[in-house]
């Protein structure tokens, strides 16, 4: 991440008129939602985008970037700007701050947004999502299955292999054989249950010695 010394150049004309507050207590955030007069957040990368709901909450209109997962948790209750250009910035904030029922229709989109978000609601739909995935068959695909292939292959003549990035390496015989099983089971395992994995590999070597 760029030093926030890059920006002194743009903000040098300006500089009197912008306060930098570094870390703010997270326990005072409100503090700052509710004594603005618009929340600017033209972020180019978010793993969901909390501040956009912050926002919403305190009923402070926003201007946020159409990047990332911002769109989809602001919805229609954003001005929706790309953040790589700034004359689209500076036209939203002119445009709320000059238009007054622009204003209040964001505010009023805005809270009616945040509701429909909560923690009850994430805890529970994340809970949906781990049941459906451990219930779901894992599905073997060929190229793992080619590379199971080849560790029996190589243990059937008395070799191992060397299992890295779910690539295949031969190196020389060696009579450790059981890390090549181990390396094979720690990953059939995870895809296919222990005893499947027990029952095809047993079924495939038996064909193989």
């Amino acid at each position: 991440m760029k030093s926030g010394k890059y920006l002194e150049k743009y903000i040098e004309p300006v500089k009197d008129k912008i306060v930098f507050l570094n870390h703010f207590d997270d326990n005072k955030i409100t503090l700052l939602y509710n004594a603005a007069d618009i929340f600017v957040f033209p972020s180019l990368y978010e793993g969901f985008g909390l501040p956009v709901l912050e926002a919403f909450a305190c009923e402070v209109p926003l201007i946020c970037s159409n990047a990332t997962s911002l769109p989809e948790v602001a919805g229609d209750a954003a001005y929706m700007v790309d953040a790589n250009e700034p004359d689209q910035i500076a036209a939203a904030i002119l445009d709320i701050a000059g238009n007054s029922e622009l204003r209040k229709s964001l505010i009023e989109k805005g809270r009616q947004r945040a509701q429909q978000f909560s923690w009850q609601k994430c805890a529970k739909n994340t809970f949906e999502v781990y049941k459906k995935t451990l219930s779901e068959k894992p599905v073997l695909d060929s190229r793992y299955a080619l590379s199971m292939k080849l560790y029996f292959d190589e243990f059937a003549k008395s070799r191992t292999v060397n299992f890295y990035n779910e690539s295949i390496v031969p190196i020389k015989p060696k009579w450790d054989n059981i890390l090549t099983l181990y390396a094979l089971f720690s990953s059939s395992i995870k895809r296919e249950g222990f005893l499947k994995s027990v029952i095809k590999a047993l079924r495939y070597l038996l064909k193989r010695i």
